[in-house]
């Protein structure tokens, strides 16, 4: 076996620096700081959606007959009135003779 001559090993050779002295931006690799911008440039963009959404301007409700099924009957604000179309849709009400709610309450009620 021949000697080679010194070790070249950097570990060898040169003592290892303290994280102090190096300081806490060595330690940690470039795509880290990368990533926490594209984090809080997300984060920002999502909480100024938000806020548009909740506190931007509303648009105005239009009343057509493109746009709305109901045009008819309106409230006194010019909106449909939900509660009287219902009703005027519903078929008219069965008789009492022709009811068999009546006679099923009271045969299976518990008296």
């Amino acid at each position: 076996m021949t000697d080679r001559g010194p070790s070249t090993d950097q570990s060898t050779t040169r003592p290892a620096e303290p994280l102090a002295a190096r300081g806490a931006a060595a330690t940690r690799p470039r795509w880290w700081w990368d990533a926490r911008v594209l984090a809080a440039v997300l984060l920002a963009t999502l909480g100024a959606t938000l806020a548009w959404g909740l506190f931007g301007p509303e648009p105005a409700i239009v009343v057509s007959p493109t746009t709305t099924f109901l045009t008819a009957p309106c409230a006194a604000d010019g909106l449909p009135d939900y509660e009287a179309a219902l009703i005027a849709s519903a078929a008219p009400l069965p008789s009492a003779e022709e009811n068999v709610a009546a006679e099923l309450l009271l045969t299976f009620w518990p008296f």
